[in-house]
């Protein structure tokens, strides 16, 4: 209800100063709120670690593979979320010698069920020691914006393999191809010689005063 005047302004109504400086205020005040809710949502980010696998068990197979072969890893985990990750993967050599080290990427598709097994493969490198092994795997996930800075990072249990010596390579026998002979055309038969007779002597001439005589 609006009253009386006071000093020329009725009473109940905001004075004018306020309304304007209100008014001046309303950027300042959205840019607060806005800034409140981002440091919410970053705060919200930073502290999300929940893991969103755990890795029950690696088993690979087989337990001892030649260099230069393929190693099947099965892996067992528990979903809790879903995010995209990459799982890297690390052969170690264990025996004699100094370490060998074999590192490769692999992105990271988490399964719809809770309980997940997958079968991978990873190549064990021609040049690899012969000896014991180590396999070790660590998965890094990015769940929201944040950790694609800062990754949630899940270390695998180890696994132990032997390492054998690549079979020498097979040494092909180089087998002369078979190269058609020419085609001769067939041998002629030698001609005989023909043997002509001796054409006969002409008889000899005869002396008419011997045949008188001769009778």
């Amino acid at each position: 209800m609006i009253g009386k005047e006071t000093n020329g302004h009725p009473i109940g109504l905001p004075r004018p100063h306020v309304i304007i400086r209100a008014v001046n205020m309303w950027p300042q005040t959205l840019v607060v709120v806005l800034a409140t809710l981002l440091l919410v949502l970053l705060v919200d980010q930073v502290t999300d670690r929940r893991e969103p696998v755990a890795i029950e068990s690696i088993r690979l197979a087989p337990e001892s593979v030649a260099a230069g072969q393929d190693l099947q890893v099965h892996t067992t985990m528990k979903v809790s979320r879903q995010c995209p990750g990459t799982l890297t993967r690390t052969l170690i050599s264990t025996g004699e010698g100094t370490p060998v080290q074999v590192t490769d990427q692999v992105p990271l598709t988490l399964a719809d069920s809770e309980l997940s097994s997958t079968i991978r493969t990873i190549h064990v490198p021609p040049g690899f020691p012969e000896g014991p092994a180590v396999y070790r795997s660590e998965a890094s996930f990015a769940c929201n914006a944040v950790q694609g800075y800062w990754p949630i990072r899940i270390k695998g249990p180890e696994a132990t393999l032997a390492v054998e010596a690549a079979a020498p390579p097979v040494q092909a026998v180089a087998t002369a191809a078979a190269v058609p002979l020419p085609l001769l055309p067939p041998a002629r038969r030698a001609a005989r010689p023909v043997t002509r007779p001796a054409p006969a002597a002409p008889p000899a001439a005869t002396n008419p005063l011997l045949s008188l005589f001769s009778r």
